[in-house]
């Protein structure tokens, strides 16, 4: 499941289930991979014309995020409320049309990015979709979540950002999600990294909970096909598992990787973490070098 190559604008708007990524320019050429998931292709382009930048480094609009960027949660407890979505499979009945949805998933029912909430660490099991972030290295990880569908409509996500936080060494936090929710998240050492056009370029775990074009499948993977195609960017690890069975998608330093999108793989199908309809929590370790 990649996001991040939008080669035509709109075309991508039809199939989206595996996270994509990038922008409304790169093509999310969705393919039917596995028995639920599609992917999007991944490229490089340029600027976006119609993609106001909201990055971490700079203060999104009002209207453009959820939330502020959420307090900060220890890895062990917090008194961060659960979502309302959370506990509840049937949240996405205030979404739209069936065809929205089919096309651009959920993105928040109470504003964009909406749909991506930090929440306690102890508070996993209440939710249906949800991902344990685990700082592994010796170095703070900014991390920013985003959704494919940016707050316009475009297929921009990649260049806004819904939320944020930072895990210290050692240290971990839980994102739940809503269902029927594509995009990604983003992270490298101390900052995420950006290519000269303003578009998220660190290492990207790229998810889709609950997808209602395939039929409920969740599913995740690493890639760093953003980061590979700049020059001189760098390549984070990125270890995203399915502890239920064992399934993992890799990422290395080095730009290698195991079930994973780096450099080389833009058009390769049926990479990552497929996952049935049911509860999905997916466990990525941030940092990761094996």
């Amino acid at each position: 499941m990649q996001l991040t190559s939008l080669l035509v604008l709109g075309a991508a708007l039809g199939a989206m289930a595996v996270p994509s990524g990038h922008s409304h320019l790169h093509r999310s050429a969705h393919e039917k991979r596995e028995p639920a998931f599609y992917k999007a292709w991944h490229s490089k382009v340029g600027k976006p014309a119609a993609a106001t930048p909201t990055t971490a480094a700079a203060a999104a609009p009002a209207a453009t995020t959820a939330s502020a960027a959420p307090a900060a949660v220890s890895s062990s407890s917090s008194s961060a409320p659960v979502p309302g979505f959370c506990g509840n499979a049937n949240s996405n009945t205030k979404r739209a049309s069936l065809a929205d949805i089919a096309s651009k998933g959920n993105t928040g029912r109470d504003g964009w990015g909406s749909n991506i909430k930090l929440i306690a660490n102890d508070a996993v099991n209440k939710c249906e979709y949800t991902t344990i972030f685990k700082n592994v290295a010796q170095d703070p990880y900014k991390v920013i979540c985003t959704n494919k569908i940016g707050p316009t409509g475009l297929i921009d996500g990649f260049w806004h950002t819904a939320m944020d936080f930072t895990l210290n060494p050692g240290e971990s936090k839980t994102v739940a999600f809503d269902g029927d929710s594509q995009g990604l998240c983003t992270f490298g050492a101390h900052e995420v990294p950006k290519t000269n056009w303003g578009q998220l370029a660190g290492t990207y775990y790229e998810f889709d909970f609950a997808s209602a074009r395939n039929n409920l499948w969740s599913g995740a993977d690493c890639s760093s096909l953003v980061a590979a195609s700049e020059p001189g960017q760098p390549i984070f690890g990125c270890d995203a598992c399915d502890p239920d069975d064992g399934t993992c998608s890799t990422i290395l330093p080095d730009g290698s990787g195991t079930n994973s999108f780096i450099a080389g793989t833009a058009e390769l199908d049926g990479l990552g973490i497929n996952k049935p309809p049911g509860k999905a929590s997916f466990h990525v370790k941030v940092g990761y070098t094996g």
